[in-house]
């Protein structure tokens, strides 16, 4: 039985997408092994794969995978690669893997591959870059953390130098390979003239999740719906979700709002009749019972909304969110709004705005069918199935 390795970085919108690729590649008779944090073991496990641990902590104790700063993004994830690398190349080598799977994040997943001559496919859960990759946010970034940028440079040189590979700021987060899986629609993909063939657009990778769904639906029958969440990481944020519920109170929707495991949902204060809040929430079931979505604009909510035909209004927490948010509204399957600046009026009028105009529903359709066309998780396992040794 061919074994193929996975190597994961700890983030949900990154391991998500993988996970019914897993499944369809161990239907197909494969030996699937996936690299990851303890925290993912159960989710990992599920899926069928063989769970194994990083031996050593990942982009170190404050999860930089969530950081806000991008250079500070990079240089974490070149600090982990060597001792990852060195705990578990013996390890892979004795497997004998006819493929390695690994995220764009995952520099040590490229080396591995490199160094044991071993065919290698990247998972792209974040838009691909195109020429045009330095932009004055970008440059921003880079002169406000210098020592960081620093850090960088010596350490890109280092593994250039060693793996015969090339490492700069883009590479170390694209991890370019000859086949590379993205999980949106080549139309999704801002400025997509830019990005050559070796991307396979294959659109969401999503599968019905196997999950215990303690969930009140019956009251979302014949109800207009709106579910808010700021997603799994960057979700603290009372303020905001205070704001959602003044904004919203006693209004003729009904607001499911996900605030997450970290919030205590008693700091919210009284919730409206109209309301049910929660820290988890099954969000693929209540997206498929939603009229909008008021999100982060993570990408893999965002695929998820839009799979399912439903208009957004983005709320970015990082510039990568900010990106997808822009990207939406260009789009017209939704509207982005500055997380600086927003008040309740602004929350209703947007709201308000997208139920009223049907053309943000269509243009949301629109997007639902470039995505369901491109195949999903079956068309990623066929183009990686196909490019194997027979």
């Amino acid at each position: 039985m061919d074994t193929i390795i996975f190597f994961g970085v700890p983030a949900h919108g990154h391991i998500n997408p993988t996970l019914p690729i897993v499944e369809e590649l161990i239907t197909r008779g494969k030996r699937i092994i996936y690299y990851c944090t303890e925290d993912f073991k159960d989710i990992i496990e599920n899926s069928g794969a063989l769970f194994r641990p990083y031996k050593m902590e990942i982009m170190n104790k404050n999860n930089k995978l969530i950081s806000k700063n991008f250079i500070s993004l990079t240089r974490s994830i070149l600090e982990s690669t060597d001792d990852i690398i060195n705990h578990h190349l013996e390890e892979v080598r004795d497997e004998n893997p006819v493929c390695i799977v690994h995220d764009s994040f995952c520099t040590w997943g490229r080396c591995i591959a490199k160094v044991l001559n071993i065919r290698a496919v990247c998972s792209t859960t974040i838009f691909p870059i195109g020429k045009k990759f330095l932009n004055p946010g970008i440059l921003m970034m880079m002169l406000s953390r210098l020592g960081d940028l620093i850090r960088f440079k010596k350490l890109a040189k280092y593994y250039s130098k060693k793996y015969n590979i090339e490492v700069d700021l883009k590479h170390t987060i694209i991890n370019k390979e000859d086949l590379n899986i993205v999980y949106t629609s080549r139309y999704f993909q801002p400025k997509s003239e830019e990005i050559d063939e070796s991307y396979k657009y294959v659109g969401p990778s999503i599968n019905h999740r196997d999950e215990d769904l303690d969930f009140p639906f019956e009251k979302l029958r014949n109800r207009k719906v709106i579910y808010i969440s700021l997603g799994t990481l960057l979700n603290q944020n009372i303020s905001f979700y205070q704001k959602c519920l003044k904004t919203f109170a006693q209004k003729e929707f009904l607001v499911i709002m996900s605030v997450g495991k970290n919030t205590e949902i008693k700091e919210l204060g009284e919730i409206p009749d109209n309301f049910i809040v929660k820290d988890y929430v099954p969000q693929i079931e209540v997206l498929q019972r939603a009229d909008l979505f008021i999100s982060h604009a993570g990408m893999n909510s965002v695929h998820e909304a839009l799979y399912f035909g439903v208009p957004l209004i983005l709320v970015p927490q990082q510039p990568e969110q900010l990106m997808i948010g822009k990207r939406i509204e260009e789009l017209g399957a939704g509207i982005c709004l500055n997380n600086k600046e927003i008040n309740e009026n602004i929350l209703r009028d947007s709201a308000d705005k997208i139920m009223k105009h049907q053309s943000y529903l269509q243009n949301t359709n629109y997007i639902k069918e470039t995505f369901r066309k491109a195949g999903g998780y079956k068309r990623a396992v066929d183009i990686i199935l196909d490019t194997l040794p027979h």
